[in-house]
């Protein structure tokens, strides 16, 4: 009789789990995890343009993305666009104390969001001045004693020329509008090991 009862209860107990996701591991736990271990980070904006620091933002996401890239990090080899998947917004990881203001385009802004996330959003220089929309990632490797691979862009002028930025570092040199950005997705949940 205790057998058949601990036989059913499992089953019960399987049948109950059934469909169900390792929070951990699907999407929403995912997500959960990274706002749990890191939080939103609250940014000010600076200067009368009300640009966001670009240290603070870099600093944050590649903390993330290591988490992330780390094996005790739930996180599957899939891209945080899969279907159905909630992904990690500019808005999820980041709180502008000015809904506007200006966010950089950094290097590590670039190399760590998803191939096609910014496309079609406007760029702007360090001034202010409005320079295209941006087009697509592309990487400068140098090869030496000193070898190391950085992610920059390129964006389409309004005359319809396609321009590209780098060799040196973007730090806050190109910026776009907080509001346009919110709701992009940012990291990938792949692992780029």
């Amino acid at each position: 009789m205790k057998q058949c009862l601990a036989i059913l209860m499992c089953l019960w107990l399987g049948s109950v789990g059934a469909g169900q996701s390792d929070p951990g591991t699907s999407g929403a736990g995912r997500k959960a995890a990274v706002l749990g271990q890191f939080g939103q980070k609250k940014l000010k904006a600076k200067g009368k343009r009300a640009v966001l620091p670009f240290g603070e933002i870099d600093q944050h996401l590649v903390q993330i993305a290591k988490w992330i890239e780390s094996s005790d990090a739930p996180t599957p080899d899939a891209p945080n666009q899969a279907a159905g998947e909630p992904g990690l917004t500019y808005g999820d990881l980041f709180r502008p104390n000015k809904p506007a203001c200006l966010f950089p385009l950094t290097n590590n802004v670039v190399r760590l969001c998803p191939e096609d996330s910014l496309a079609g959003i406007t760029v702007f220089d360090a001034e202010g001045n409005r320079l295209g929309t941006f087009s697509n990632k592309y990487r400068y490797s140098h090869e030496g004693e000193r070898s190391f691979v950085l992610v920059f862009f390129q964006f389409l002028t309004p005359a319809g020329i396609l321009r590209k930025t780098g060799p040196d570092l973007l730090l806050d040199h190109y910026l776009m509008v907080w509001e346009d950005i919110r709701e992009r997705p940012c990291l990938e949940w792949r692992r780029t090991k």
